[in-house]
């Protein structure tokens, strides 16, 4: 199981694709991230379904399943923690960064519409 603080964007991004399904095989979750090599995906998704602690079920991201010629994955209850929780982040630095903006706006067009009407004062009181 990877670390926390180890899951890369890419991981994430796996999590949610494999939430979208219920179960999803290796060769869907390839053939979804194409531009990443087949080595790269399978180990990332290896290390997502690995479990570290024998002694304690589920606590992998991922659930590895035999299904017909091949395994399947599905979200584990803490891969739907840990994948709740980023996108909670991710909302919450959208916001910050949408609410400076907003500020930034709103400072600039003051900024303007003062200089204009200070502009308009001193032409008038010539």
């Amino acid at each position: 199981m990877v670390n926390i603080k180890q899951l890369a964007k890419l991981d994430y991004d796996i999590l949610n694709f494999v939430n979208k399904s219920e179960m999803v095989s290796m060769d869907d979750i390839i053939n979804n991230f194409s531009k990443h090599s087949r080595d790269q995906i399978e180990y990332q998704v290896g290390q997502l379904a690995y479990s570290t602690d024998f002694n304690k079920p589920n606590n992998s991201y991922l659930n590895q399943g035999h299904q017909g010629n091949g395994f399947k994955y599905s979200l584990s209850s803490v891969g739907k923690k840990i994948l709740q929780d980023y996108n909670a982040n991710l909302r919450s630095i959208k916001s910050r960064n949408r609410t400076k903006w907003i500020r930034y706006i709103i400072t600039t067009l003051i900024t303007i519409l003062a200089l204009i009407l200070s502009a308009l004062a001193l032409y008038f009181s010539l």
